[in-house]
């Protein structure tokens, strides 16, 4: 919003501002980031932390979940190596033949 005063040039800058503030922080981070000469995957959690982190604590949340990750493969691989579990002692098909069942009344089974 320009406007005239007399031989000044009033120019409104707060818009100016608050876009200037955001594109100095981007720029905080993104220097931040590039001159570690991290790798890209370093950079990435730098960048999604807001820049909080350090490369060190960075490094330590990829390899937390690479351990993370190995340990859910294993347990995976384990339960698949086993094959399918037996069904349980006394188990055979839906009919239960235990002998609580063996001499029902003839009533109950005409139902």
């Amino acid at each position: 919003m320009d406007q005239k005063q007399g031989n000044y040039e009033v120019i409104d800058l707060g818009d100016y501002r608050s876009e200037a503030r955001t594109k100095s922080k981007q720029q905080r981070l993104n220097q931040q980031s590039n001159s570690t000469g991290a790798p890209k995957m370093v950079k990435q959690v730098i960048k999604l932390a807001g820049g909080r982190l350090n490369e060190q604590q960075a490094y330590l949340i990829l390899i937390g979940l690479v351990v993370i990750n190995l340990i859910i493969t294993t347990i995976i691989a384990i339960n698949i190596l086993k094959g399918p579990t037996a069904p349980p002692k006394g188990f055979e098909g839906n009919a239960p033949r235990g002998a609580e069942f063996q001499n029902l009344p003839s009533d109950l089974l005409q139902q």
